[in-house]
């Protein structure tokens, strides 16, 4: 499914890790950062959309995605 995330302010490491059932993210305005292996190994991720704000994708945050 979808998995909105702009309210957030940031997150956290491995959070998402393994979730093949998210297939798109939408990263909130006030996310400056994306942890380590944030989003590891969640296959059926197909889109994400990264506003400006984030400064920093972390070792491995996408790492594992092949739908991407």
């Amino acid at each position: 499914g979808d998995l909105d995330l702009s309210g957030t302010r940031g997150i956290c490491c491995s959070v998402f890790e393994d979730c093949i059932g998210i297939k798109s993210v939408m990263i909130g305005n006030r996310v400056v950062n994306i942890d380590d292996y944030t989003f590891k190994g969640c296959s059926g991720l197909e889109n994400v959309t990264i506003p400006d704000g984030v400064k920093k994708i972390a070792r491995g945050a996408f790492s594992g995605c092949s739908g991407l």
